[in-house]
């Protein structure tokens, strides 16, 4: 955290932020290393060819351009029309290939220091079609900006994205961003930079002519074009001794009209001749013309690409072949080496080899060097008909359960990691809490969609898997989805008649309420989860539900009957054995008693809980309890207890990354100091509390703005206290003002708000005079 007067959020690798929900300025400083997204841009080919014209058209637009004044009036509002480009054309042609040629070539020649952003949308793809916000938010982590700091909705997240390539070019590293796969000017127009400095390509099918872009029809290759990079292909694959380019010109031109010229069709055919040597250009071109077409009514544009893929899928072992089908029940856009072993019933080792194979081939390809492959789009239509015909002697509902069943076993294999300290013992798949949550963040999107999936083919994982995600949906502040997922897996448990996985789903969901701060809805989940409850012999379920309840009631200011839930479920724990849940219950009996001033009976409560805690077991356990036990401390003038608690509740949770714990710790311990007037200890700790806040305000404004409002007033009442600062003390407490209003805060803080604002006012004004 840094130090002095400027208020401002500091992120990893030295990245800054200022205020963005808010709408205010913004500044960004720089890491010095390039972000590793930014020089991993998809690997080209060295057969590319035939695209001189539309690549010069391309760097004409991507080339930097000196200021001119004079030319402002000249350009669109937007502030593209400068560096724009929307390359399009129809499925097959080699738009991808042609940005990806483009971007290397701008980077060789220094146009684009900071490196190139690459993001697919996959605008065509239904089932991995990318919207706006989600792109957003994947190329905002990709840039190195933590997930903590971006914020919930698409406009804050545009708004964040816009700054941070502006404040790339300001610096001299401007970027070039590569928007691929884009279905429409809305898609894509968001991902689009506004400040007319960084330079965009985008590919389509369409025509986006709303993106205000310099426009690029790509058609198919010219004939000879199509044979030279038959030719070049060969040669890459073979080497200069491979001449049947050469040596049988007639019978590539063939090859190269049976294509279509169409430069994904011919590379795919090009695979087959570089794996067998032998193989005669003639006998390539019989095949080819004798292949039949799977369906007749396929559209004449992707006729040539659906007769290469039919000849390559012939030539496929039988192994190789029942995978490629099996691989689009996956029901995410990538799928791991892990999961589809999964998916086949193989094992690993064996799989590999038969991936590899269809690499070769063309048929997919290698998402990254840790083992994930995907699909381009027409591929994988072309095997969802493959998958349809041959699904009975595939076994493939066989298949789909066993690839379910991994989702499932490994999510809660990770989630049992997720809440431990980085040093606890290691399983089978993850190491520490760090590979864990990793896996969650390559998986999410398979997660999330396999909820869908298994929900619409009855299996067991649409109610648990959201059961088992609880935990990192919580870590990364994914409330929405947490509520649409548990939703389903509430409605599921129902239709399955699974009245234990209804009554934890609705838990889970009643949880995510709460983080919503939707108190009403939650307390009607959490009763509808009671009366599940009841017909199951689950003490842990019924446990979790009394939790949840009495924080409801707390909040509701219901605090006899919250103090019963949780007092209720401290016996179920106790109970189980589980002796940190039930620590972790009597702590919040200690809350209640607490916000009824019955402090002394909350020590206690607080002191034999931290007795019965094993420390280290459940990090946010453990900051929990040292903030609500210094929270009790605080209340009945303990101060010096108190501040220790918070001290010690901050340095495990950022020991452990809990930035959560921590913000609410460091709020407390400079709360603390102020009340007993240490205020210039203080300072330094209130500016860390907000900046916690600020971030934790663009996970959920809902949940955290109030939280925000009092971290604002400490930092402006220890300055006030000081006389330092004073300017910033006011900026602060007038926000601080203008979010209790926003929220409908309590009326007593916002009376004190404006009691600081009024005193720093008072002192500030006869300078201004």
């Amino acid at each position: 955290m840094p130090e002095g007067g400027a208020t401002h959020n500091v992120i990893a690798d030295s990245v800054v932020v200022g205020v963005v929900v808010q709408g205010r300025n913004i500044t960004v400083q720089l890491p010095n290393p390039i972000t590793p997204a930014l020089h991993g841009l998809p690997r080209g080919t060295a057969a590319f060819t035939g695209r001189d014209e539309e690549l010069q058209s391309i760097l004409a637009v991507l080339r930097p351009r000196r200021p001119r004044p004079w030319l402002a009036r000249r350009t669109s509002p937007a502030g593209r029309a400068a560096s724009s480009v929307a390359v399009h054309g129809l499925a097959g042609v080699g738009k991808t290939e042609l940005a990806l040629q483009a971007a290397r070539a701008a980077l060789e020649r220094g146009w684009a220091p900071g490196g190139v952003l690459f993001v697919d949308l996959h605008g065509y793809d239904e089932s991995r079609r990318m919207e706006p916000s989600q792109a957003l938010d994947n190329v905002l982590r990709s840039l190195g900006i933590p997930g903590e700091y971006i914020p919930p909705d698409e406009q804050g997240r545009a708004r964040l994205y816009a700054t941070v390539l502006a404040a790339f070019a300001k610096k001299n590293r401007r970027l070039l961003v590569v928007v691929d796969n884009a279905s429409s000017a809305d898609q894509a127009g968001p991902l689009l930079p506004t400040d007319g400095v960084t330079p965009v390509v985008v590919t389509s099918r369409h025509r986006l002519a709303q993106l205000d872009a310099r426009l690029i029809d790509v058609k198919e290759l010219a004939l000879e074009a199509s044979v030279e990079l038959l030719r070049r292909a060969l040669k890459v694959g073979l080497g200069e001794g491979d001449t049947r380019v050469h040596d049988h010109p007639e019978d590539a031109r063939i090859i190269a009209r049976l294509c279509g010229n169409l430069p994904l069709a011919l590379a795919i055919i090009a695979a087959r001749l570089v794996e067998v040597p032998s193989r005669s250009l003639d006998g390539m071109a019989g095949e080819l013309a004798r292949t039949d077409v799977l369906l007749d009514a396929m559209r004449s544009e992707t006729r040539a690409v659906r007769t290469a893929f039919n000849l390559s899928y012939r030539l496929l072992s039988a192994d190789e072949g029942r995978l490629f089908r099996l691989l689009v029940l996956n029901p995410g856009y990538e799928i791991s080496t892990e999961a589809a072993a999964a998916l086949a019933g193989s094992p690993i080792a064996a799989l590999r080899a038969t991936l590899d194979a269809l690499h070769r081939a063309h048929l997919i390809e290698c998402a990254d060097l840790d083992g994930r492959w995907w699909m381009h789009d027409l591929v994988r239509l072309y095997a969802e008909e493959l998958r349809d015909l041959h699904a009975v002697e595939d076994n493939a509902r066989a298949a789909l359960d066993r690839l379910l069943s991994y989702y499932l076993v490994t999510a809660k294999e990770a989630c049992a990691h997720v809440h431990l300290c980085a040093d606890a013992p290691g399983s089978i798949h993850f190491a520490s809490r760090e590979r864990a949550l990793q896996w969650f963040d390559a998986e999410y999107v398979n997660l999330t969609s396999a909820v869908i999936t298994a929900d619409a083919v009855g299996h067991h994982a649409a109610v648990w898997l959201p059961v088992a995600l609880t935990r990192y949906l919580n870590e990364r502040g994914y409330f929405d989805n947490w509520v649409a997922i548990t939703r389903i897996a509430a409605a599921a448990a129902s239709d399955q008649h699974d009245r234990r996985g209804e009554a934890a789903a609705l838990d889970s969901l009643a949880t995510a309420l709460i983080r919503k701060r939707r108190f009403g809805e939650a307390l009607e989940t959490t009763q509808r989860a009671f009366r599940a409850a009841r017909k199951v012999r689950d003490k842990r379920i019924k446990a979790q539900i009394c939790e949840n309840l009495g924080f409801v009631m707390l909040h509701k200011d219901r605090i006899e009957e919250a103090t019963r839930a949780h007092r209720r479920a401290a016996s179920l724990y106790r109970k189980l054995g589980d002796v940190n849940a039930q620590a972790m219950a009597l702590g919040n009996v200690g809350l209640a008693l607490q916000k009824v001033g019955r402090i002394n009976e909350a020590i206690a409560v607080h002191q034999k809980a931290s007795a019965l805690r094993t420390p280290g077991q459940r990090i946010g356990a453990d900051v929990t309890a040292l903030n609500n036990t210094g929270l009790a401390f605080m209340q009945a003038d303990r101060f010096p207890e108190a501040i220790r608690r918070f001290r010690q509740a901050a340095e495990l949770a950022h020991r452990y990354g809990d930035d959560e714990g921590e913000t609410r710790a460091l709020y407390n311990l400079g709360l603390a100091l102020v009340r007993s007037h240490r205020c210039a200890e203080a300072i330094d700790v209130s500016q860390q509390a907000v900046e916690g806040y600020r971030r934790q305000v663009r996970l959920n404004s809902d949940t955290f703005g109030l939280s925000l409002a009092a971290a604002l007033m400490t930092f402006a009442y220890a300055r006030y206290a000081e006389r330092i600062e004073l300017r910033e003390a006011l900026e602060a407490a007038r926000e601080s003002m203008t979010l209790l209003d926003a929220m409908a805060g309590d009326p007593l803080q916002h009376a004190a708000a404006t009691s600081i604002e009024a005193k720093i006012r008072s002192i500030l004004s006869p300078s201004r005079g």
